[in-house]
């Protein structure tokens, strides 16, 4: 139960936070959780209420985790992509606070031509510098967009805190993925 009155829902809606965890798989043992709400208001998220947040059978998906991984700089810290609020975050392991946001609607990031992603999966760094999304830029829910998905390469720069596009990928016959391409 969650109140959802600062975006537009019910007192007492129901809400589904972004949880990330880290167990030892031979003992069980909770090694790391980080927990959404903690660090990202509601208002980060693209998702319109809707039909979302008054039942507990479909409850408000603000965050969405769809990808994780290690940062690809040594760090220890966690990349985390989240579908409903357009963002990729790296995540302190030590404190659990944001680093850096990527995309979305408070990004660190200059974003350059052809850049920005809409309701995206599988984020993941292929070494410091560079990142691949699919960019379904499409949820079934909410208005298109993009005219088509499309797979992104993606070049970070971390240092000067910018992001130009590489490469993209599209069907000749433009397709729109709900989700996961």
């Amino acid at each position: 139960r969650y109140d959802l009155r600062p975006v537009g829902g019910p007192k007492n809606g129901w809400l589904l936070s972004g949880v990330a965890q880290e167990v030892d798989v031979a003992t069980g043992k909770l090694l790391f959780e980080w927990d959404s709400l903690d660090h990202i208001p509601l208002s980060e998220s693209y998702l319109a209420l809707k039909a979302f947040g008054r039942k507990k059978t479909k409850p408000y998906d603000y965050f969405h985790i769809n990808s994780i991984s290690d940062a690809p700089d040594g760090s220890g810290d966690l990349i985390i992509g989240a579908r409903n609020t357009w963002s990729v975050f790296k995540v302190s392991r030590k404190t659990g606070d944001i680093v850096w946001r990527l995309n979305g609607k408070h990004s660190d990031f200059t974003m350059g031509h052809g850049t920005r992603f809409y309701w995206q999966h599988d984020t993941r760094f292929h070494g410091p510098k560079v990142l691949t999304v699919f960019d379904d830029g499409y949820d079934a829910v909410m208005p298109k967009d993009e005219s088509q998905s499309r797979a992104l390469i993606l070049d970070v720069d971390t240092g000067k805190m910018s992001v130009k596009l590489r490469r993209q990928f599209t069907n000749p016959t433009p397709v729109l993925a709900r989700a996961m391409g």
